[in-house]
């Protein structure tokens, strides 16, 4: 499991590695739920005080694509050409 933060600025992209309280969050809110039910994506907004997710199930997924590869077109789809910057490792 990995989370990704981004934040859209006026002219680029700019991403956030999460934090481990995220990252653990996260887990739990899955680890919650029936494994019949368990999602195997989930994208997610926040905007001040709101937040909405979208989830994917592995059945709504191709198997044979890597999730970088799913990253990638996901972020295409939210943020057109935007460069996306990432920090140096």
């Amino acid at each position: 499991m990995g989370a990704s933060i981004y934040k859209e600025l006026p002219d680029y992209v700019e991403y956030f590695f999460p934090n481990k309280q995220l990252n653990n969050l996260l887990y739990e809110a899955w680890e919650a739920e029936p494994a019949n039910k368990r999602w195997a994506a989930m994208e997610y907004e926040t905007d001040g005080n709101s937040f909405t997710a979208s989830f994917k199930f592995a059945d709504q997924l191709d198997q044979n694509e890597f999730s970088t590869d799913r990253r990638t077109g996901i972020l295409k789809a939210r943020y057109g050409d935007k460069p996306i910057h990432y920090p140096p490792l």
